[in-house]
């Protein structure tokens, strides 16, 4: 059965349009993935990963379903609404009503160096999309300005903040 459809892009979408050159687009990329290793020490000892506790979790794929909800808990999940399909096609898992059961007592994810952990755990909280940097306004270390370096760097790079 599947389970998700993958929308198609709009290349009109305001967070779309047109794209940074790909060596710059290169160059953010990495930026931002120095940002996010940036936060482990703050995930773990002053967070205390709340992004894996609260909100919700925007699913791309089969995989990534079966990984946070596991095969046999999707059809529980799917009735209980901790499970929910988007206009998009995507699902959301919902964290209020089940944290992710990856998420270990001493804050550290089972998942975190699998090749299968979701798209939205790797790229949280800071997200490239062709022209526009995207912060996560849920996440503490967003609001406390520990990204804001990295963000600047970015915008250098001709990428908008959105």
């Amino acid at each position: 059965m599947t389970i998700i459809n993958p929308p198609p892009i709009n290349p009109n979408s305001p967070i779309q349009g047109n794209p940074i050159d790909e060596n710059k687009t290169l160059i953010a990329k990495e930026i931002a993935q120095k940002a996010r290793e940036s936060l482990s020490n703050y995930c773990i000892n002053i967070c205390g990963a709340k992004c894996c506790k609260v909100g919700k979790l925007l699913l791309q794929t089969n995989q990534e379903v079966e990984t946070i909800s596991g095969v046999e808990h999707i059809g529980k999940f799917i009735e209980d609404k901790t499970l929910e399909r988007t206009q998009n096609g995507f699902m959301t898992y919902n964290l209020e009503k089940e944290p992710c059961r990856h998420l270990k007592e001493n804050v550290f994810c089972s998942i975190h160096k699998s090749d299968k952990k979701p798209i939205i755990c790797n790229d949280y909280p800071l997200f490239l999309t062709k022209k526009y940097v995207i912060a996560s306004q849920q996440c503490p270390a967003v609001v406390g300005g520990e990204l804001n370096t990295y963000i600047k760097e970015i915008k250098k790079l001709g990428y908008k903040e959105f």
